[in-house]
């Protein structure tokens, strides 16, 4: 319709249309910008403005516009004018005092601040704030009235009942809005758990909400970013001899969508920073400050940290979405975080169901360690013995010789599924000194006196796992020599760390070593020291005893 034929309507004309603008801008299949730049159309058409806008304010600054949606500008006056309005002036007293404004000439205002140059000559004025039920959703701004003349009394009551009628609509679409995000939510989330209950795997239902999130949002990626555990790479040759941390780059738990390891670099600083500040969820779009009416809507990357119950964070990151509308995106932001509390859970579950299979592991290997202690190495004592009390039978020599060389096999193999039910026996949470100062307190019995032991703490910190079961077999291999051989009064063991090696020394005041050696259990020991780059030597004292020494190197 021209608008300059509008100020001839009649008012039943108007009130007509203004009618058909109710129905139509409640209809609820049409997208919350589509509803306000119809109103735009509408209210030009009411009052015969040339030009109409709608400045939509933004959520999180309602000082600030964050959408432009403007009528009656040729694409060609558009591209003269350049940047949109910033808020000052004129359309800043609306945004400072939500009350309508009817001005005669903008020209002559106080507080006007110009035309940018091609901008169109504007004189009459004439706006309106669109209230919600919970504030002020944005201003209606009209100009240059059909034949110069001012906006009346009449039109401003037209618009203001349009006015009331779009916020009513934006009511109604936002929490259509609303119930779809939730009831997204809530398939997604029924999705997600009925995949726990029946997937076997429960790492794998990750990627089940991955999916999810890029279903509802039109996500171009998703994934699951973890700091990994691994110490940062250094560089030895670093100017001024110092070390310069590289990051390492980071872990991706699981990822959905088009070429996902190849955006982690791109969002790898933020990602840091977000789980480095333990904070809320980081929101970043690469849409301007200001979006008009014929832009695409912004597009989101959303990073959302996840705390999980062994203290260490995650982050779900969802790569370029938009939002089911272009005007609220914090809906989909509630559906991301909800995932990311489902993340959170599986993970959490994958955690336990490792922990209860390492637990069942461990009791496993507690229970064969049982069982050879308590029945496989008590029949093999048990023979031994019935091999002793033949022994003194006075059988022939060569069957004597025969009878104590299978003892001392029985003994070796008594003394090997001792050391493999030590291996068996997990120590964890358990010292290396306080193992050692146990398995040495042990053999009391044995030697008939407790032997000397200095060992300092930190040999937790300079062993793996591998290195303390073989220092912990060494010492038990020499303590059971000299119990068995030396008939010793005294035995001191030395464990203690020398420049870039192990050191460990079990010397006795027995009998010393006899003119032929036959090692048994000792060669296991050597073999152990050979296997990690060391040695060991086995020598008699003056004036008497012996002295067992066996050196590995440390790592560096």
């Amino acid at each position: 319709m021209d608008p300059l034929s509008v100020p001839e309507q009649t008012p039943e004309a108007r009130m007509a249309l203004l009618l058909r603008a109710v129905r139509e801008l409640s209809a609820a299949d049409k997208d919350l910008v589509d509803v306000l730049g119809r109103t735009v159309e509408i209210a030009c058409e009411l009052t015969g403005a040339r030009y109409g806008a709608m400045g939509v304010l933004a959520e999180a600054e309602p000082q600030r516009l964050s959408h432009f949606i403007t009528h009656g500008l040729t694409l060609e006056e558009r591209a003269a004018i350049g940047e949109p309005p910033m808020g000052r002036g004129l359309l800043g007293r609306l945004l400072r005092d939500s009350r309508g404004v009817r001005v005669h000439d903008v020209t002559r205002e106080p507080d006007a601040v110009g035309y940018p140059p091609g901008h169109p000559l504007m004189r009459t004025f004439l706006g309106m704030p669109i209230r919600t039920a919970s504030a002020v959703f944005g201003n209606l701004y009209l100009t240059e009235k059909a034949g110069g003349e001012p906006f009346t009394a009449q039109d401003e009551s037209m618009v203001e009942t349009l006015a009331a009628v779009v916020g009513v609509s934006v009511d109604l679409s936002r929490r259509r809005l609303e119930a779809a995000s939730q009831s997204a939510a809530v398939a997604a989330v029924r999705k997600v758990n009925r995949s726990l209950v029946t997937e076997h795997d429960p790492s794998s239902v990750v990627a089940t909400v991955l999916a999810e999130a890029v279903r509802t949002t039109g996500a171009q990626a998703a994934m699951v970013l973890a700091e990994p555990a691994t110490e940062p790479v250094t560089n030895p040759a670093a100017d001024h001899e110092e070390e310069s941390a590289k990051p390492v780059p980071l872990e991706v738990v699981a990822a959905v969508g088009a070429s996902a390891d190849s955006l982690v670099p791109q969002v790898e600083e933020q990602v840091r920073s977000t789980l480095a500040a333990g904070g809320p969820t980081h929101w970043a779009t690469n849409a301007p400050r200001l979006l008009l009416d014929d832009q695409e809507g912004p597009r989101h990357t959303s990073i959302v940290p996840v705390r999980l119950r062994d203290g260490s964070s995650v982050a779900l990151v969802v790569t370029d979405w938009r939002p089911a509308t272009t005007l609220a995106p914090r809906l989909t932001e509630g559906l991301l975080e909800s995932l990311g509390d489902q993340v959170g859970l599986i993970l959490d579950r994958v955690a336990a169901v490792h922990h209860r299979d390492e637990l069942n592991r461990l009791q496993d290997r507690e229970r064969i360690a049982r069982d050879l202690h308590d029945l496989v190495i008590q029949r093999i004592f048990a023979a031994g013995l019935t091999l002793q009390g033949a022994a003194r039978l006075d059988p022939p020599p060569e069957v004597t010789e025969r009878v104590e060389r299978t003892i001392a096999e029985l003994d070796a193999t008594i003394r090997d599924i001792r050391a493999t039910i030590f291996a068996l026996t997990p120590a964890s949470g358990v010292s290396a000194r306080a193992q050692i100062r146990d398995l040495v307190q042990s053999y009391t019995p044995h030697l008939g006196f407790a032997p000397t032991l200095s060992c300092p703490g930190e040999v937790d910190d300079l062993l793996d796992e591998e290195g303390r079961l073989a220092l912990l077999l060494v010492v038990r291999e020499a303590l059971s020599n000299v119990a068995r051989h030396s008939r010793a009064r005294a035995v001191e063991i030395d464990v203690r760390a020398e420049a870039d090696r192990l050191l460990v020394t079990v010397t006795d005041d027995g009998v010393g070593l006899p003119e032929h050696v036959v090692e048994s259990g000792l060669s296991n020991a050597r073999a152990r020291a050979r296997q990690r780059g060391g040695s060991m030597d086995l020598m008699a004292r003056t004036p008497r005893g012996t002295l067992l020494r066996w050196q590995v190197p440390l790592a560096p």
